[in-house]
């Protein structure tokens, strides 16, 4: 006799990014935008309907093209993201959705924003890198802990009530978005989850 065990599937995403990509057309109504992004790695094997995440954001794949996708972006999404002050050229972290039995590199990312923060301050320590970002829940961060910044994932160096930062690896500077960023740019901000169910069991027993 066979027991089956039926589960939920919830697409995850690693915060270790494969490729930056570039905006190639955006189509945008008051309240939805169609985004077109260029890609050569994601586009592998890459199929309509898929998860993908977008500078942290998860949307699905609406069309594939042979050196293109798009998708389709919410006003959810552009409420609440970076998204939506995307313009042609600009570049973009992608990852694919996390397959199963994958490796998990990072922590878990689920590609649910929660909010954006600004950066404050760039400084280089040897060949890594200090970003500086302001603080917007000290509840949700400790220094060590994980957070994923434009779909990256990150350690916490240090945290204060109005400033964040995060240690940037020569290789992680690299191969993502965060060689393009300038000071005053958005970023998406997407905590650990695992803080997330904490503060909430906290806030339930208090």
């Amino acid at each position: 006799m066979y027991n089956w065990v039926f589960v939920k599937v919830i697409f995850l995403f690693t915060g270790i990014i494969e490729e930056v990509g570039v905006v190639f057309e955006i189509e945008k109504e008051e309240d939805y935008m169609l985004l077109a992004v260029k890609g050569k790695k994601v586009l592998e094997n890459m199929l309509v309907g898929d998860s993908i995440a977008i500078n942290g954001v998860c949307l699905t794949v609406k069309t594939i093209f042979n050196d293109f996708f798009e998708v389709d972006v919410s006003s959810e999404t552009l409420a609440k993201t970076n998204l939506k002050f995307l313009k042609k050229g600009d570049f973009l972290n992608l990852e694919r959705a996390l397959a199963v039995l994958g490796r998990i590199n990072g922590h878990f990312v689920q590609g649910h924003v929660d909010c954006v923060t600004i950066l404050q301050a760039i400084t280089k320590v040897n060949k890594s890198y200090l970003f500086s970002f302001q603080t917007p829940s000290l509840d949700l961060l400790v220094p060590k802990g994980s957070i994923a910044l434009n779909g990256i994932s990150l350690t916490i160096v240090d945290v204060t009530k109005d400033i964040f930062t995060v240690a940037v690896i020569p290789y992680t500077f690299e191969n993502t978005q965060f060689s393009y960023l300038n000071i005053g740019d958005k970023v998406n901000v997407e905590y650990d989850i695992l803080a997330k169910y904490v503060l909430k069991a906290l806030k339930l027993k208090g």
